[in-house]
């Protein structure tokens, strides 16, 4: 495996945790299925495509995108940002 190649077992964890990694690696590599599997085998996936995966998620219409603003207009994000300008 290439240094600075994500192992399977660490992208199955962000999955497991719910994070829709598979889906942002196939979008920002163009591969699916056994194709993007294999990249993942071949440590083909570095930090530069993990970071493009994860920017693909949470910029513009990504399917976080907007997600810390959106929780800090909750009733426990308001009382999080106020209990810590106070302390």
């Amino acid at each position: 495996m290439a240094k600075g190649a994500f192992q399977t077992d660490l992208v199955n964890q962000m999955a497991e945790r719910g994070i829709d990694i598979y889906h942002a690696l196939e979008k920002v590599t163009g591969k699916s299925g056994q194709a993007l599997a294999k990249m993942m085998q071949d440590g083909e996936i570095g930090a530069a495509t993990m970071n493009a995966a994860i920017e693909h998620m949470t910029t513009g219409t990504g399917i976080y995108a907007g997600a810390v603003a959106n929780v800090a207009q909750t009733t426990g994000g308001m009382w999080s940002a106020m209990t810590q300008k106070m302390s």
